[in-house]
Order: C-alpha cells, then structure tokens, then sequence
C-alpha cells in the first residue's frame, strides 16, 4: 500500500492514476478479489510477471511516467543514506497528530524528546532504545528562559559541547547510527562521516561522532 500511494503520488497524471487505482473491484466471481484496490492487484501482478517484487516495482513506475525513483525505505535505512538517490531528503510518509496532553509527566528535554519522535521510529530496531539515545545525545542542560512572565520563554540549545545548537540533531544522530551499525543489518564499519564546513556545524558534527565505534570523522 505505501509503494502504490508513493507511485501515485509521482505519477505524470496523478489525478487519473488516483482514480484508477485506488478504486475497489466489487464482489466478481471470485469473491477473494472483493475491496481490493486496483492498484495493489496490478502490482502484484507485475510482481508475478516480473519474478520479484522490486522488478514489478520499477515496472509499475514505468507504466505511471513517475518522477523519480524514491520507494519507502526503514527509519534505519534513511539515516544511513543521508540524502533519497534522486539527491533530495527523506520525509516521514505521514505525520503524526500530538497533543499538548501526550507530553504530561515528560519534565526532562530527553523525555519530551522520545514521546516526541517515537511514532517515527515504531516498528524499527531503534524503538526500545529510544529513550536511552534521547538520554546519551541530550545529557547537557536545555534551559527554558522565560522572557515575559507567563507568556513568553525562549528554549537555550547551545549548552551542547561545542557551543551551537546543532549539538542537538548531530549527537542524536550519531547515537543512532552508533547503534544501527553495531547491529550489522543497515550499514557495516568503519562508516566515514565527511565534515566540509565554514560555520559552526563542522565542529558539532566532529565532536558528536569522535572516538564512536566503526566511525570515522574525516
């Protein structure tokens, strides 16, 4: 169902594709088809004619004129990637709805962290350690200044080690590519991290991923 609503959503003619494909067959006379939508039927057809599900794929992108080549892809394999092979960024397939309410009880910046990103990262490796890599990449202080009493406060995120707020995306990255290649399943070691910078980001990235096993910082 993803790979069809990806393809759709790059198909030349979208609105048409939508359509076709997304309709469901009624009751015929084999009665297993039944609320099935068209276009998982055609790609599992492609599937069978092509022998394997990524050649019906690409067959299916072919048939739609899809831009580009971007399929859904685990949590794990697009922080590994860094960039999608069409040479834009990965984003989440859907976004979740959260309330002021799902944060009660989270006092620390790490756990307002792992309740926030946890429906991103249900159902990969990465989901029961969550909280301890909130915890790792989060362990400096994350003060909240209150500007105007009670109605305005400013969040301070440069108390990281290098001094920048990007200590907050880059050591949590690093925690979780830390773990994703001790895992052995989306990446093997050594893995190059390649710093080109003239700002603050080159720094927060060589401190965040210094001395982390089967990585090097270049």
């Amino acid at each position: 169902g993803d790979v069809l609503k990806c393809a759709l959503a790059m198909a030349r003619n979208e609105r048409e594709a939508r359509r076709l494909l997304l309709a469901r067959l009624p009751t015929l006379e084999d009665s297993r088809l039944a609320g099935h939508t068209a276009g998982n039927l055609l790609l599992s057809m492609m599937e069978q004619y092509s022998g394997s599900f990524l050649a019906g794929v690409e067959g299916l992108r072919a048939l739609l004129g899809c831009r580009g080549r971007v399929w859904p892809v685990s949590i794990e394999q697009a922080i590994m990637s860094g960039t999608a092979p069409d040479g834009g960024l990965y984003v989440p397939a859907k976004l979740p709805s959260m309330q002021p309410t799902d944060f009660a009880g989270c006092e620390t910046l790490p756990e307002i962290a792992e309740q926030l990103l946890m429906p991103f990262f249900s159902g990969s490796s990465l989901a029961g350690r969550l909280g301890e890599i909130c915890r790792q990449a989060l362990d400096f202080p994350g003060p909240l200044r209150e500007l105007e009493s009670g109605q305005l406060s400013v969040l301070e995120l440069f108390h990281g080690p290098t001094a920048a707020f990007k200590d907050v995306g880059a050591r949590f990255l690093a925690a979780c590519m830390e773990r994703i290649i001790s895992d052995g399943r989306f990446a093997t070691p050594p893995v190059t991290i390649m710093v080109a910078t003239s700002g603050d980001t080159g720094g927060a990235v060589a401190s965040a991923w210094h001395r982390r096993p089967g990585m090097r910082v270049v």
